[in-house]
């Protein structure tokens, strides 16, 4: 295939994703007012990361999804690589999910009202204290039991190695004494590289690590299991 046509082909998958997440948004804040419980905001969530990797062409195999308990929530922190990353997540952990996301996601106009309206959580990454009122406000979602969360601990996207990890996740996982999974997603970077939107299409693992109990730690074992969390990714990278 030509470099003209994959160009074309790839602003097209472009396009049609904004387009789709233009509809979700719309669709999701007619929902919000009749939609109990966020059941309907939860399915129409998947639907568009499903129709995302559907557009992008990207085929996604889960492995090891057998040592979870999909009946109780966790804290899933992965890799992050790719702008496709948060679509593959959403559309394979079968759970109600919210993401702690960066505050800068937040002001980006009709997004940040969706992010809002819809229970996600705005972190400030240089404002300590704001940052620690994210995390406990992440701990009582969580303890709630209706919800899990989902996690980026580098902050940013890494597209050649695996940057040192925030102890946000550790923090959040002490506070709530909910479990924590360490994901890798490898393949991302070639379907969807980080700085880029040229879309490619291809395979992309999905690879699920065992949970990590986080009931009786302390606040001092935070950088210790921010150490483990880092080093499950990567071995699951590998």
């Amino acid at each position: 295939m030509s470099r003209t046509l994959r160009s074309i082909r790839s602003g097209a998958r472009v396009t049609a994703c904004f387009l789709i997440t233009v509809v979700l948004i719309i669709a999701t804040l007619c929902a919000l007012p009749f939609d109990r419980g966020g059941v309907t905001q939860q399915r129409l969530f998947r639907l568009w990361a499903r129709c995302i990797l559907g557009v992008c062409g990207v085929r996604v195999r889960v492995l090891g999804a057998g040592s979870i308990d999909w009946r109780r929530g966790h804290i899933f922190v992965s890799n992050h690589t790719s702008l496709i990353d948060a679509p593959i997540l959403v559309a394979h952990l079968s759970v109600p999910l919210c993401f702690l996301a960066k505050k800068e996601l937040f002001r980006i106009p009709i997004l940040g009202v969706y992010l809002r309206t819809t229970g996600h959580i705005p972190v400030d990454r240089w404002n300590s204290r704001s940052a620690l009122r994210s995390f406990k406000a992440a701990a009582r979602i969580l303890r709630d039991g209706r919800r899990s969360l989902l996690l980026f601990p580098e902050g940013t996207r890494s597209p050649y190695s695996l940057s040192e990890f925030k102890e946000g996740a550790a923090l959040i996982g002490i506070h709530s004494a909910v479990p924590i999974v360490p994901i890798a997603i490898v393949g991302a970077a070639k379907v969807l590289p980080g700085k880029s939107f040229k879309v490619e299409a291809g395979s992309v693992d999905l690879r699920l690590g065992k949970p990590i109990q986080t009931c009786g730690l302390s606040l001092r074992d935070r950088t210790k299991l921010t150490e483990r969390l880092r080093e499950e990714v990567a071995r699951l990278s590998s």
